[in-house]
């Protein structure tokens, strides 16, 4: 069984530097890209479910400038390679006790594209978000030294902007904190 003093021994032996905000950031990347796979959502280019789920780091990326197909407007080709996706977000983090964990708070944002006139892509965004919130609660710990708090919350952005919908996650992590070289003696 993990305990406080384990996991910040682990942090310790890596050297502190693993036990960061982006590390986590990173892992969650990692994690849902292979999780999505498979998933398949609205095509900006035909609006048939053949598009796969992209995960990025804090911000979508700004597209690229490559040359587009003459099928595809300017907007469609940008949200081509931007949706559906999901946009790992570190917001904020802390923790006043020395001694205990830090906690993050790290932000899910949910983006698809649906441009039928019946306006249900918020359907496709609440099935990612489901399928987060679903594995971050069968799977809490990361790393070995991340943890999610059981309480996530979703909120839905209603404001009119189809043909694209978006649906944010809040988690709560804990995160190990540093601890001073002469407080690893006392522990072993």
């Amino acid at each position: 069984m993990r305990s406080d003093k384990n996991i910040r021994l682990i942090a310790y032996w890596r050297g502190g530097g693993d036990v960061i905000p982006t590390d986590l950031q990173d892992h969650l990347i990692e994690r849902f890209r292979r999780e999505m796979v498979g998933l398949q959502l609205n095509s900006t280019q035909d609006n048939e479910r053949t598009a796969e789920i992209k995960v990025f780091p804090q911000h979508l990326p700004r597209p690229e400038k490559q040359k587009r197909s003459s099928e595809l407007s300017p907007e469609q080709f940008e949200a081509n390679q931007q949706f559906p996706s999901i946009t790992v977000r570190l917001h904020y983090g802390g923790g006043r006790d020395p001694h205990d964990f830090k906690t993050a708070r790290v932000n899910f944002i949910v983006g698809v594209y649906d441009a039928e006139d019946n306006h249900q892509g918020y359907r496709d965004a609440m099935t990612i978000a489901k399928r987060i919130e679903e594995s971050l609660v069968k799977s809490p710990i990361v790393d070995d030294l991340y943890t999610c708090s059981p309480e996530i919350e979703w909120a839905y952005y209603d404001e009119e902007v189809q043909p694209f919908f978006f649906l944010g996650l809040e988690t709560d992590w804990q995160i190990p904190e540093y601890i001073r070289d002469d407080e690893v003696e006392a522990m072993i």
